[in-house]
Order: structure tokens, then C-alpha cells, then sequence
């Protein structure tokens, strides 16, 4: 039997730079340009090494992880270890060669960022760094072959970010990928106040008919799943402000971030839950890299908007 390993998925942020300057992005606008910093290959394989020994699957973000230069040899190497991958892509980069060469690799899933097939509205949310626009036709058509062609072991999603400027554009995404066998995965965002114009996109400034609107969309897409009804729910009660009972958060327990700088995080958002370089950890005497673990983030009580998507739900007893 194998060893069961502690952590269960480590998000690894293996580059900054990113084509898109999306408008909620977590990442300054001045740390995606194509110069910035990206985990060197070597220290990328030796941590690798480590991981392997204590995690099941390596989660590859960033930034545009495909943009980094050794990437492909960072996911084989992941799979000599045995260890699953999984990528999060903007889909910029889903062109026939790249396509051919992720159904070849050992990726058993993928995450593609798309917050509209509207092409003028996906690009006013998720605009390109040069300030180039029409590439949301070209992703819409990889995205179709990518699943036409994808074997039965794979798992391709379209992660979709709503804020108010999107709110009417979940039903076509949710007939969009239901009529490829695409995974739907609705993120209603925290938007950061930096500016006049992001406040206006913040759903916590919604109308009453603006929430009527989201709450339609939102259980149409959940339909009688009930993990997704709780999830709705669990959005619904964070507008309101109130953290939602039956969530569990699965960052710093079995879950865990990686930033390019080789720094590990309990969570995406919590920087004061810094745990230290992974290459400097101390091993334990069975050789294996001995990682601190925040478990205190399981009741979800700084939950919000930004970290949803990463709630898991009890399941209620049944009477």
C-alpha cells in the first residue's frame, strides 16, 4: 500500500509574469512583465525532490505557469515522483502545439480562466499586458479542441470570476462548457479598493435585483448537486458578511502555497502565516522535510470572497 502523505496539494507559484492584467489579480500589474522573477530550474527540480516526499499533488499557478521557460520538465519530473500535477492556465498559450503536448503529459487536470465568452466583456475584465484585444475567440476554439481531444483521465474546468460586471454572463459559460463536457467553477471575487473604477466592480455593492440575479445564476449552475448548493450558499452568506457554518477551509492543513521565491504559506491571502523556505525546512529522521502545518484556518472564520472557491462543506446529518 502507499504512504499516505500529509499534504494532500501544494499551489506552487513558479512565475509572476503573466500576458493578462486581469483587473482583480492578487499580483501587482508591475510584477507580471515578461522579465519577472521565475523559481530557477535547479531550485525548482530540488524542490520537487522535497515535495514528493510529503505531498500527493503540485497544483502550477502563478502567473502564466506556461510561461515559464523549464516548465515541461518541471511536470515530468513531478510525474517520475509520483506525484499528480494539475495546471491553472489564462489559455493564452492553448495553441494546437501546446494542446498536443498537455494531453501528452502526465497534467490529470486543468483549470482555464475565462470569465466570459463574450469577448468584449472577458476582455474588459481580463485585458492583455500589451494591451492587444481579440484573443478570446482564438481560446474559445483551443478550449473546444482541448476538449474534444482529451482522454477520459483527464479533468479540464473553466474557472469563471464574477464580479458585477459579469453577472449575466454565467448562464451562456454554464451552456458553453456543458455542451463540450467542461467542468464549470464559479468565483465570485473579492475586488481589491485601489481604485474608483475597481469599486464599482466589487459585488458587495450590488443592488437587491443585481443579487436576485447572481442568486438565479448561481443555483442554476449548482442545480441539484449539493456540494455546489452549499457553496451558493456559503457566497450568499459572505455578502452578508457572515462566515457560513458548515465550511471548512482546507488551506494550511492538507493544503498549502508556494511562492516563487521558494517561500511556504498556510494560504494564498494570509502573508502572516509565513512557514519558511521549503529548501531550508529541517528533516525529520526519516528523511523526509518536516513542513509546519496552520490547522487553526480549518474553521473557516476569515473566510471571504477571495478564498471561496477553496471552501469544502460538512455533510449534514441526515434526520
Amino acid at each position: 500500500m502507499a504512504r499516505r502523505k500529509p499534504i494532500e496539494r501544494c499551489y506552487w507559484s513558479v512565475t509572476r509574469n503573466c500576458q493578462l492584467a486581469c483587473v482583480y489579480c492578487v499580483n501587482r500589474i508591475e510584477e507580471r512583465h515578461v522579465d519577472s522573477p521565475m523559481v530557477p530550474r535547479d531550485e525548482a527540480l530540488r524542490t520537487i525532490e522535497r515535495l514528493a516526499d510529503v505531498c500527493n499533488e503540485v497544483v502550477f499557478t502563478g502567473g502564466e505557469p506556461l510561461t515559464h521557460p523549464y516548465f515541461w520538465e518541471l511536470v515530468a519530473s513531478c510525474a517520475r515522483n509520483s506525484m499528480d500535477v494539475a495546471l491553472l492556465t489564462n489559455g493564452i498559450h492553448l495553441n494546437g502545439k501546446t494542446i498536443e503536448r498537455l494531453l501528452a503529459s502526465r497534467i490529470s487536470r486543468i483549470s482555464v480562466s475565462l470569465d466570459s465568452i463574450d469577448p468584449h466583456r472577458n476582455e474588459m475584465l481580463r485585458p492583455m499586458s500589451s494591451g492587444k484585444k481579440g484573443y478570446t475567440e482564438g481560446l474559445l476554439r483551443n478550449l473546444t479542441t482541448l476538449a474534444r481531444k482529451k482522454a477520459s483521465g483527464l479533468s479540464i474546468s473553466v474557472l469563471q470570476t464574477i464580479t458585477r460586471n459579469n453577472l449575466n454572463c454565467v448562464e451562456p459559460m454554464h451552456a458553453f462548457c456543458r455542451s463540450r463536457g467542461l467542468n464549470l467553477i464559479i468565483h465570485p471575487v473579492g475586488v481589491p479598493l485601489v481604485s474608483t473604477t475597481l469599486q464599482t466592480l466589487r459585488l458587495e455593492a450590488m443592488g437587491e435585483g443585481e443579487r436576485m440575479a447572481l442568486s438565479k445564476a448561481m443555483y442554476g449552475w449548482a442545480g441539484q448537486h449539493s456540494a455546489r448548493k452549499r457553496y451558493v450558499s456559503a457566497v450568499l452568506s459572505l455578502l452578508d458578511r457572515c462566515t457560513p457554518s458548515d465550511a471548512e477551509c482546507v488551506m494550511g492543513d492538507s493544503a498549502l502555497f508556494l511562492d516563487v521565491d521558494g517561500v511556504m504559506y498556510a494560504c494564498f491571502h494570509r502573508l502572516d502565516l509565513r512557514l519558511g523556505k521549503l529548501l531550508q525546512m529541517p528533516t525529520g529522521e526519516n528523511g523526509h522535510v518536516t513542513i509546519p502545518r496552520v490547522r487553526t484556518l480549518r474553521c473557516a472564520e476569515c473566510a471571504n470572497l477571495k478564498c471561496v472557491c477553496l471552501l469544502r462543506f460538512r455533510r449534514k446529518p441526515t434526520p
